[in-house]
């Protein structure tokens, strides 16, 4: 009795100890890592960092996940969540293409947007000097393919350089291999200085990045992705706020949601562009009454100038006009008659 005793009680501790290893195993969650400096990025010494990272590594503690980088270009990382070699990608642009083979997470890491940059001395200053300009884009970018569709719009002809990464886009500029690449804004903010470059002040098409799973699969880490992810963009002091203080050093606006500077500027613009649309319109709409009544005062005036000739020229006495040189200009019959025709002029 007291055998079976003792076996019940070791099968029950065995069965408890394994249900504390199970509830105390970490998770190991593959992400897809490319350079996107200040966000993620592999350092000198070879460690994944940045903003991403220590965000999630915040998180990972807080939920017993141990977060794993696999170290590629952008369109590396897109085919391995494909064929499940990694379980999470960043910095994920919406497009419909990539939407038969993701989930998002419904909030975003950051809002940000296109901007091409180029050499101090370069003289590409709007879209339309882009023409016959080659332009580097890194392969798989949503900033590349939507300003290729942009210069389409425009009918502009320029040739574009695909390549691996925005460090590629950017060393490619200061080489002088391109005339100009397509980086995204945070990127390019972070990185212009140590490359010698400046912003065109070609900037386009504002639009949110996310978390994102392969299909149908990690919707439960995704969903506590996004949990952490609304509360902490709120909080002033929450890990995601320090990591990009800490990143941007202390310049947030580097990796910002939506900087006011730029819904200003826009906002700006579009005012502009309707102030000065109107005043065109009013001013052509000014010129052509003007134009009207200057044109009707003349005819107005030979018509008139007319009747008083024809007038005078009926007159016995003799009239004659002349100019401030003394020159007669004008005789009717009686003056012609009397000095002769050669006296006008």
């Amino acid at each position: 009795m007291n055998k079976y005793v003792a076996a019940v009680i070791g099968f029950l501790l065995v069965l408890l100890n394994g249900f504390s290893l199970s509830a105390d195993e970490q998770r190991v969650v593959r992400v897809g890592a490319f350079n996107y400096y200040p966000a993620i990025f592999k350092d000198r010494d070879g460690a994944v960092k940045g903003f991403y990272v220590d965000t999630l590594t915040e998180l990972g503690q807080r939920e017993n996940i141990r977060f794993e980088y696999v170290y590629g270009s952008w369109s590396e990382g897109l085919e391995r969540i494909k064929t499940g070699e990694v379980d999470l990608l960043t910095s994920v642009a919406y497009t419909d293409e990539r939407a038969e083979f993701l989930d998002y997470g419904t909030i975003p890491l950051l809002t940000v947007w296109g901007e091409l940059y180029v050499q101090p001395s370069s003289e590409i200053d709007g879209i339309r000097a882009v023409q016959g300009a080659k332009v580097g884009v890194m392969k798989g970018d949503f900033n590349a393919r939507y300003f290729i569709d942009l210069v389409k719009k425009f009918t502009i002809s320029c040739e574009f350089v695909e390549l691996e990464s925005f460090d590629d886009v950017f060393t490619a500029i200061a080489a002088k291999k391109v005339d100009a690449g397509v980086v995204n804004s945070t990127y390019g903010v972070a990185k212009q200085h140590e490359y010698g470059l400046r912003s065109s002040g070609i900037v386009f098409n504002p639009f949110d990045i996310h978390f994102a799973v392969a299909k149908g699969k990690n919707q439960r880490l995704l969903a506590l992705l996004d949990r952490y992810l609304h509360s902490w963009r709120h909080q002033a002091d929450s890990p995601y706020t320090k990591a990009r203080q800490k990143w941007s050093h202390g310049n947030t606006g580097i990796i910002q949601h939506i900087p006011r500077w730029l819904v200003t500027s826009f906002a700006a613009l579009v005012v502009m562009a309707f102030g000065a649309g109107v005043f065109v319109l009013v001013l052509k709409r000014q010129v052509r009454n003007r134009t009207r009544s200057l044109a009707e005062s003349s005819q107005q005036y030979q018509q008139l100038s007319a009747r008083l000739h024809a007038l005078l020229a009926a007159v016995p006495d003799i009239i004659m006009e002349a100019g401030i040189d003394r020159v007669y200009t004008w005789a009717n019959s009686a003056g012609k008659e009397f000095f002769g025709d050669d006296v006008v002029g």
